[in-house]
């Protein structure tokens, strides 16, 4: 394993059942405890009790203004993308097309970077449709979902990650 972000899109190139997402149940358990922590981390709807409780007109951007509003709803627009970029870095293999770019000489650069803003699109839809889908959450459901689900689901995916390596390598797969 690495954790050189380079490294890990040329190991997902190919068709998309390379990508860590889908190459193993580990993999998929894993960007599926990833997703939901960066929705949760995201402090959007449903998961945004914490700057709901200050619910005056606008929760917590009814004490901001101007530049600072403007920041401040900036930073919130700005985790979205990131994350969304970085799980498809991490999980969908990037910017790695699954065909030959020969064809497209020196626009080669352009095709992998429109396949890895359109990956980040979706992704980026898929937290928005969450956000506008699911009713909010009381600050005790988002404590129950994250010690009860998401710690489990987590740890049960390093164990089937653990135990695919260990068959992997003791040549039983």
């Amino acid at each position: 394993g690495t954790a050189n972000l380079n490294e890990i899109v040329l190991f997902q190139s190919g068709l998309p059942w390379h990508w860590n997402a889908f190459r193993s149940l580990g993999g998929f358990m894993s960007f599926l405890t990833f997703f939901l922590v960066m929705l949760i981390w995201q402090v959007r709807p449903p998961f945004d009790f914490p700057v709901a409780m200050a619910n005056g007109i606008n929760g917590l951007t009814s004490v901001y203004s101007g530049f600072s509003k403007s920041l401040f709803s900036f930073q919130k627009n700005l985790s979205l993308v990131v994350s969304s970029a970085f799980i498809v870095c991490v999980y969908f293999g990037g910017s790695a097309v699954p065909f030959d770019l020969t064809f497209f000489g020196r626009g080669a650069s352009f095709v992998e970077f429109f396949y890895f803003v359109t990956k980040s699109i979706f992704v980026m839809i898929l937290f928005i449709w969450i956000r506008w889908s699911l009713p909010r959450l009381a600050m005790e459901q988002i404590l129950h979902f994250s010690w009860k689900v998401l710690i489990p689901l987590g740890a049960l995916s390093v164990l089937v990650s653990i135990i695919a390596v260990a068959l992997k390598f003791t040549g039983t797969t």
